[in-house]
């Protein structure tokens, strides 16, 4: 799937987005998302209310053209995610935060067909395959599965490491990736 391009209809919850505002890297941005945002005529967001997804991706998208630091306020961003996105109630540890990827991003995004957000296959107790099949950027959709991982993370379950493959290495925006988390 195409980065930056929401499915036309798509619409996020307005809680998720506040993860502009908790990232660590926020004042390397929040101008851009305060004037996308005015731009849109949303002076505030509204935890509960649905917003165009398209949004938040033309946020991404300014971010990511600044090129200073942009990978690491993309990745920050995915990070805050974690600390503002809706999950279900039985996550409980890495696995099971990692295995409800695709539940997680269908209860902050609506309006998009079922095979969109992840495809999360557990190969062995300790390796998870993730493949993204969404309009978000690399760095933040990694910056995700590492807040996943932290934020859920037990005693048994061990420091994650990601792997990151392009689907198209040679135009890596045209689709997604291919994320190989092993807990050690």
């Amino acid at each position: 799937m195409r980065k930056y391009v929401a499915t036309p209809g798509a619409e996020v919850i307005g809680i998720a987005m506040n993860n502009w505002f908790v990232s660590i890297n926020r004042d390397e941005f929040l101008p851009l998302v305060k004037q996308t945002l005015d731009q849109y005529s949303i002076h505030k967001l509204e935890d509960d209310k649905w917003y165009p997804h398209q949004i938040s991706l033309d946020i991404f998208r300014l971010i990511d053209a600044q090129k200073t630091s942009a990978a690491d306020s993309l990745v920050a961003l995915g990070m805050a995610y974690v600390e503002t996105a809706v999950f279900p109630p039985e996550i409980n540890s890495t696995l099971s935060g990692l295995m409800a990827l695709s539940l997680t991003y269908h209860l902050n995004i609506r309006n998009v067909p079922k095979t969109e957000g992840y495809e999360v296959s557990q190969i062995s107790d300790k390796h998870i395959q993730i493949k993204d099949e969404n309009p978000f950027p690399h760095d933040t959709v990694y910056g995700f599965v590492w807040g996943i991982a932290k934020r859920f993370k037990t005693s048994k379950d061990g420091f994650a490491l990601i792997k990151r493959t392009f689907c198209n290495p040679d135009d890596p925006d045209a689709d997604g990736a291919i994320y190989d988390v092993t807990l050690e």
